[in-house]
């Protein structure tokens, strides 16, 4: 996970997120595309997966992934809800 604490678009070239809708409503990103042997992989994403919710707070604009990012640096423990295949998981990690 230190990784994260990089450059926030260098990261970003890891993954492809398509913004994912419920009704009309913004429910968080699909991940696509997930390169070989990159953060996203390592820390068990699969492509399909939905981020709905990092430590809590939607994902429903950019400029809240690009927030979260940048609040990462600062968090011990990191707490991801996804919608994989239909089913409401909850993924986390301690920050070293």
């Amino acid at each position: 996970m230190s990784q994260l604490s990089g450059n926030f678009n260098q990261f970003m070239t890891q993954v492809r997120m398509v913004p994912y809708f419920e009704g009309n409503t913004a429910a968080g990103y699909r991940l696509a595309a997930i390169r070989p042997g990159t953060t996203f992989e390592r820390l068990g994403f699969q492509g399909g997966d939905i981020l709905q919710q990092v430590n809590g707070v939607d994902l429903s604009t950019p400029e809240k992934i690009a927030a979260i990012f940048q609040n990462l640096k600062d968090e011990k423990k990191v707490s991801v809800n996804i919608l994989r295949q239909g089913q409401k998981n909850t993924l986390t990690y301690e920050i070293r």
